[in-house]
C-alpha cells in the first residue's frame, strides 16, 4: 500500500470509514465526530515515528482507544432510564447489506438500532474486539496490535463477546427488502391503531415478548424501565399518546429501517415536543421491539419536517 502524501489527503480519504468505526464503537454520532477530530489532532501534535507509512491504520488504532475512553466515561455517569443510540437518517442501499471478507455483520446491519443496542451488553474492550473482528474484518493480529493485547486474549474476548450477543442472534433479522416491508406495514398499522385508541387492534400487532424502551435522557417524562409484554406495552403507548395532538409527522429511514418523526403540540414542560418512534418485527411480522427517543440531544440532527434546518448535518457512516 503506497504511503499517503499528506495527513490532509489521509483525512479526506479515511474520514468516512473512521466515522463509521467510531459510531459503532460509541453508538453516538456526536462522540464519533469528536473522536475522529481528536485522532487527527493527535496526528498533528504527536505524529507516529514513521510518517512515510499509510496514515489510516495508525489513525484507526488511535481512534479505537479514544472511543473506548469515551464509552467508559459515558458509563460512569448514571443515565436516567434506558439508553438508546443516537439515530442516523440512513436509507436502504446507502450501505452494503452483505458482509465483506470474513466479517460476520454487514455495514448496514452493524448500523441498525438493534445491533447498536446489543453492543451495549459488552464492555469497552469486548465491544472494540467484536466490532473490529466481526464488522471491520480486522485480523486477530491487527486487533491485538491496536488494543495492546496478546492474540490469545483477543480470541478469548472475541469468543465471550459473541456469546453475550446470543440474544441478538436469536432475534436477528437481516436487513433486506422483505424485512423493511414487514416493518413499514407494522409501523403504519400500529400508528393507526394508537391514533384510534383501539386496544384490541394494538394488541393484535404486538408479539407476546414485545419490549419497549423510552429514552428521555432525563429531560422529559419517559418510562425509566423497559416495558415488557403485549398488555403493558399496548396500554403504555395508548396512554401516553391519548389526547396528545401532533403538529407534524414525517416518515423517515432511520438506521436503515422505516421510522416516524413526530412533533407534538406542547401541553406541559415535562412532555417532549418531539419524538422518534422506531420498531422491529419478528419473522411473523409482529412487533417485538419499540424504541422511542425523546432526549433532545439525540434528535438535533434529524429533520422533523421538510423545511427544518438541522442543528448539525449528519455524516455518512460506512
Amino acid at each position: 500500500m503506497p504511503a499517503e502524501p499528506s495527513l490532509a489527503s489521509a483525512y479526506e480519504k479515511a474520514q468516512t470509514r473512521l466515522l463509521g468505526l467510531a459510531y459503532r464503537l460509541t453508538g453516538s454520532v456526536a462522540d464519533a465526530e469528536e473522536a475522529v477530530q481528536e485522532a487527527f489532532l493527535r496526528a498533528l501534535e504527536r505524529p507516529p515515528a514513521d510518517t512515510t507509512l499509510p496514515w489510516e491504520p495508525w489513525l484507526a488504532r488511535v481512534l479505537v482507544h479514544l472511543c473506548r475512553d469515551r464509552l467508559r466515561s459515558r458509563r460512569r455517569v448514571r443515565y436516567l432510564g434506558p439508553w438508546l443510540p443516537e439515530a442516523l437518517e440512513l436509507a436502504p442501499g446507502s450501505l452494503p447489506e452483505a458482509p465483506s471478507g470474513e466479517a460476520r455483520y454487514s455495514a448496514m446491519e452493524s448500523a441498525t438500532t438493534a445491533f447498536l443496542l446489543a453492543l451495549e451488553a459488552l464492555g469497552p474492550t469486548a465491544r472494540a474486539v467484536l466490532v473490529l473482528r466481526d464488522v471491520m474484518d480486522w485480523s486477530v493480529n491487527e486487533v491485538a496490535a491496536a488494543l495492546a493485547l496478546q492474540e490469545g486474549n483477543v480470541k478469548m474476548i472475541h469468543h465471550r463477546a459473541r456469546r453475550r450477543l446470543d440474544g441478538y442472534e436469536r432475534r436477528r433479522s437481516l436487513p433486506g427488502a422483505e424485512q423493511r416491508r414487514l416493518t413499514e406495514v407494522a409501523l403504519q398499522r400500529l400508528l393507526a391503531a394508537l391514533a384510534a385508541d383501539d386496544g384490541a387492534a394494538v394488541a393484535s400487532l404486538l408479539s407476546d415478548e414485545v419490549v419497549a424502551l423510552n429514552d428521555g435522557g432525563g429531560a422529559f417524562h419517559a418510562a425509566r424501565k423497559p416495558i415488557v409484554g403485549r398488555a403493558l406495552v399496548g396500554l403504555f403507548h395508548r396512554k401516553i399518546l391519548r389526547g396528545r395532538a401532533t403538529s407534524g409527522l414525517r416518515f423517515a429511514w432511520i438506521n436503515g429501517a422505516p421510522a416516524v418523526l413526530l412533533r407534538f403540540e406542547m401541553r406541559g414542560p415535562e412532555q417532549a415536543p418531539r419524538a422518534l418512534f422506531q420498531l422491529a418485527c419478528d419473522a411473523q411480522g409482529l412487533v417485538d421491539r419499540i424504541w422511542t427517543t425523546l432526549a433532545p440531544d439525540k434528535l438535533g440532527a434529524l429533520r422533523f419536517d421538510e423545511d427544518q434546518k438541522v442543528v448539525r448535518a449528519q455524516p455518512i457512516i460506512l
